[in-house]
């Protein structure tokens, strides 16, 4: 497979650093923080907090279920990593705000047809798996093939090629994993609320608190607080301060054996090795930094994959059909060409 690629079209492309990630989860989460605003926060917050406990604990599983269960179109696309990386953010905002589309039906008799509804649903979701594991140049793909360069590019350069790896690799601070900013936005919400937040807290909050508490419940809530009182179940106090110790060590380590791997390598190799050797590793923390934060918090994993899981559920109960594949692919590719640009204004805290 790693034939469709170039090497150029893996690594060698300006995508600058590994900020251009974090350029792109802000760009994301400022769209889902102004489709919160123009929705209604207390209108989601209700819509989501009326839903069954049950169904959005189980919502990551029962989605994957519907999804497997379909065949989707996907085009080979082998574009430059620059070019990926804004197509896969123009997607991500296009599923965002289908998402709360999808939101709208649950209490809005005015919505269209779900049969509508299910067909830009449909082309949301083939989409967001163009750019992602269901497609031979999609997320996945890409990250294997860096790694397998970079496996190559370090053989006889250090004895161990897999700690090599993992130190070049991890994303740096403050680029964190979902599960290391879950503790951060956590110890910060907790700080505010000891205990957990309820709705009127949650709508009512002076600015600051309110846009750090939606911060965590958009992040990794899915806009459920009764998600929101799990994390205060299952993290007590002392737990989440000896987490954070650990996390926060980590990253510091990670920060050092790096830069101690790359002055010793920088003694004995060329400055050619080198260059290759930091497009190799800049594009690999870049897709890990997606794959590991981006894809966990803002995508069908998070909230607006609710969105999209209503209407999936519906059109099942209803016995909707699937589009012809042929059908879906057309579609799938006009809404990646109606996609707006990223929305500037409002803050995100």
């Amino acid at each position: 497979m790693s034939n469709i690629f170039p090497n150029e079209m893996v690594a060698r492309t300006d995508v600058g650093s590994v900020s251009r990630s974090a350029l792109m989860l802000r760009n994301v989460e400022r769209r889902i923080a102004w489709n919160e605003m123009k929705f209604g926060r207390q209108r989601l917050l209700g819509i989501v907090n009326s839903m069954n406990a049950d169904d959005i604990d189980n919502h990551v599983d029962n989605y994957r279920g519907l999804i497997r269960n379909r065949e989707w179109p996907n085009s080979p696309r082998p574009t430059p990593l620059a070019q990926f990386l804004d197509e896969y953010e123009m997607a991500a905002l296009r599923y965002i705000d289908i998402g709360f589309q999808g939101f709208s039906t649950v209490d809005d008799p005015r919505t269209p047809d779900i049969r509508q509804l299910f067909c830009m649903v449909q082309a949301s979701e083939s989409l967001r798996g163009q750019f992602g594991k269901r497609c031979e140049t999609g997320l996945d793909t890409r990250l294997k093939i860096c790694e397998d360069q970079l496996i190559e590019h370090l053989k006889g350069a250090v004895p161990e090629i897999e700690t090599a790896l993992v130190q070049l690799c991890t994303p740096a601070a403050p680029y964190a994993s979902a599960e290391a900013q879950l503790l951060e936005d956590f110890a910060l919400v907790r700080e505010l609320f000891p205990d957990p937040p309820e709705a009127t807290e949650a709508i009512r909050s002076a600015p600051a608190t309110f846009e750090r508490l939606w911060r965590f419940l958009r992040r990794h809530c899915a806009w459920s607080l009764h998600r929101a009182k799990h994390f205060y179940t299952e993290i007590p106090p002392n737990l989440l301060s000896q987490q954070l110790i650990v996390t926060r060590t980590q990253h510091r380590r990670f920060a050092i054996e790096r830069s101690t791997l790359l002055r010793q390598l920088a003694r004995d190799r060329s400055e050619e090795w080198m260059a290759r050797l930091n497009e190799l590793s800049t594009a690999a923390m870049l897709l890990n930094h997606v794959n590991l934060s981006l894809e966990p918090c803002f995508s069908f994993k998070g909230g607006v994959g609710l969105g999209h899981g209503v209407i999936f559920s519906a059109a099942f109960e209803a016995g909707l059909l699937d589009q012809p594949l042929d059908d879906l692919n057309a579609s799938k590719w006009r809404l990646f060409d109606t996609a707006s640009p990223v929305i500037q204004t409002g803050a995100v805290a």
